[in-house]
């Protein structure tokens, strides 16, 4: 009998041990999760912006091909072209340059 409580014990007491460890890996899982969720929501919102950056570069490069397309638009009339003061195409010189 004696041999059977001490049996009896030692396995509440390896239940106990296994419970505890079953409650801290929640308690770990948990925090896990948090990090993971905070993780995840930071990689969209750096996404968006990654998105939104790319975005601007494309339309920044098409207009800058764009004024490149009319510089030497410029340039080709030019020579066709007597400049008066006071016009546009001073204006347009003073501004963006040659």
């Amino acid at each position: 009998m004696a041999r059977e409580k001490g049996h009896a014990d030692k396995l509440r007491t390896q239940v106990s041990d296994m419970n505890a460890a079953i409650a801290k890996k929640e308690v770990d899982y948990q925090e896990a999760k948090k990090m993971y969720e905070a993780l995840a929501r930071s990689n969209r919102k750096f996404e968006e912006g990654a998105t939104k950056f790319r975005e601007i570069y494309i339309k920044v490069e098409s207009l800058e091909k764009e004024k490149q397309k009319y510089r030497e638009e410029l340039a080709e009339l030019r020579p066709n072209v007597q400049e008066i003061p006071g016009t546009l195409l001073v204006s347009w010189n003073c501004r963006f340059g040659r």
